[in-house]
Parts: structure tokens; C-alpha cells; sequence
């Protein structure tokens, strides 16, 4: 890590990130910060360049964000300004998911599942593009009572829709504060009693899974690849998303499986492995 001094210390400081941007670059960009932790992204503009403000919840990580991305860090007191992404956020249809930010009572639509999902003070309220494309890749499987390991849980959303589709859930993440999203957000969705949530930087070794979900940036994917590879059960079924759409040929190098299907939306791309059959039968067009 470089040498970057944090621009402010005080554990009643928060930090603003604001970076301006292309107005092409914005699902990729955002996509990048909700890796790296921020809180809350609010958009402003919609022309040609798009501005970005992504709340940090302390200084050091809004420094790190801006050496990666760039942009000017501004210091703010904590809580302000950091919940006004959330005057924005809707609900939203992903396959036969109807996720709903926790603090909406917008009813659901016929015929779906319902997900209600509260943030906290990470990770968002679960609509970037790759969760909606793995929840529609999601709505294809017949998970009833199958083993899935969902890898990067963030807030838990992909793992408490494959609980509501019957299967019995294992969710890892690096950072603790995901672990204690998913655990109360399955709490929230009542299934906590399908899914079991750790911190962990792979997934976990001598266990086979039917189905893994592995929402992740290429940079954090490849390391692992062959860990989460040698985890799916012989039967089983890997869905990968969080990559761009130019990165796909080195997703495929790195899973070195049979790609069963993919689907794209807005730059970004989900691919789903298999090694033909088991819950692989299910899988329709997404």
C-alpha cells in the first residue's frame, strides 16, 4: 500500500468521495466503490460527465478508494449526508426476486418472492446491475434443498434468495461487517435458519457445494478461482458476475469449466459453469 496518509482520524468523522466521471464509466465505476466499501453512492448530473459522491465510513478508506479511482476526499461529521442515497432507492424486479430496501412497504407483485434488505452502513441497497443479473440467473435453478456456498455475501441478498428457494446456505466474506449484514438480513427475510454466515478470504476447504454464487471483482475472483473450482460438487453449478464484459475471457480462463449460459446488461456480464447436470438441468435462458 502506498503511503497515503488518511485525512482524518477521528472516530466521529466520516468521508466523501466525489469523482467526476463519464457518464459510460458509471455502472463500472460504482461497481468499483461498493467493493471497496463505500456506503451510499448519490449521483448528480446526467449529461455527459456524471459527478459521484461515495460515503466512507472513516477517512482511511475513502483515501484508499480515491488512489484507485481518483477524486477528492472531503471530510464530513459522521452520519451526514451519508443516508441520502437512500432517499433514492426503489424496489426492483430481478427474475421472480421483489427486493425492497427495509424501509419501504411498497407491496409485492404478484407471483414474486419477496427480499427486504437493510444496508446498514455498507454495501448498498443491493440493485447494482450484477446482483440483478445473478438473482434472474438465480430464478432459473430448482434449489430445493441444495448446498450453496455464496462467496462475497456483502448483504446477503444472493444467499437469502437461494434460502427462499430451498436451499441450505453457507455465505463467506472478507469483511465482518458483510457477515453481519447477511445474518441480519436473513434474520429480516426469516431464513436465518438456512443460512450460516463466516468472515473468510476463500471459501472453505474438503466441503462440495451444489451451487456457488460468487459476486466479485475479477481482481478478487481470479486468486480463488481454482479454491471455489475444487468446492462445486460434481453435479454442481457455479455463477460468476461482478466482471465487466471485456473480462469474461479471463473469467472463463480462471473457472476452466464448461460455460452453460451468460447474459449481459449495461457492460457487465454473469456466466454460469457447470459440469452437466444435477441442478445444471434446471438452468434456463436468463
Amino acid at each position: 500500500m502506498d503511503d497515503a496518509q488518511p485525512a482524518g482520524g477521528n472516530k466521529s468523522t466520516a468521508a466523501r468521495l466525489i469523482v467526476s466521471i463519464a457518464a459510460g464509466d458509471v455502472d463500472r465505476i460504482s461497481g468499483e466503490l461498493w467493493a471497496m466499501g463505500t456506503i451510499g453512492i448519490e449521483e448528480q448530473g446526467n449529461g455527459r460527465h456524471v459527478t459521484l459522491l461515495a460515503g466512507f465510513d472513516d477517512p482511511v478508506s475513502a483515501e484508499a478508494a480515491a488512489i484507485t479511482i481518483g477524486g477528492e476526499v472531503e471530510l464530513i461529521e459522521r452520519d451526514a449526508g451519508l443516508d441520502e442515497w437512500r432517499k433514492w432507492a426503489q424496489p426492483f424486479t430481478a427474475g421472480r426476486f421483489w427486493l425492497v430496501p427495509a424501509w419501504l412497504d411498497d407491496p409485492t407483485p404478484q407471483g414474486h418472492q419477496r427480499i427486504e434488505l437493510e444496508p446498514g452502513r455498507a454495501f448498498g441497497s443491493g440493485s447494482h446491475v450484477t446482483t440483478r443479473l445473478a438473482l434472474r440467473t438465480i430464478s432459473a435453478l430448482d434449489l430445493d434443498e441444495s448446498s450453496t456456498l455464496d462467496m462475497g455475501c456483502g448483504t446477503g441478498v444472493l444467499a437469502i434468495a437461494c434460502a427462499l428457494s430451498g436451499a441450505l446456505v453457507k455465505a463467506v466474506d472478507h469483511d465482518q461487517k458483510a457477515v453481519n449484514s447477511t445474518l441480519d438480513n436473513a434474520r429480516r427475510n426469516n431464513v436465518a435458519d438456512r443460512i450460516g454466515a463466516a468472515m473468510a478470504i476463500g471459501p472453505p476447504l474438503h466441503q462440495e457445494f451444489d451451487l456457488i454464487t460468487a459476486n466479485l471483482l475479477l481482481a478478487d475472483l481470479e486468486p480463488i478461482a481454482q479454491a471455489i473450482v475444487d468446492c462445486l460438487g460434481p453435479d454442481g453449478v457455479l455463477i460468476t458476475t461482478g466482471h465487466l464484459v471485456e473480462q469474461r475471457d479471463r473469467v472463463r480462463k480462471a473457472i476452466d469449466l464448461p460455460c452453460l449460459d451468460e447474459a449481459t446488461e449495461d457492460g457487465w456480464s454473469v456466466l454460469t459453469f457447470g459440469r452437466r447436470g444435477g441442478i445444471e438441468a434446471a438452468c434456463r435462458d436468463t
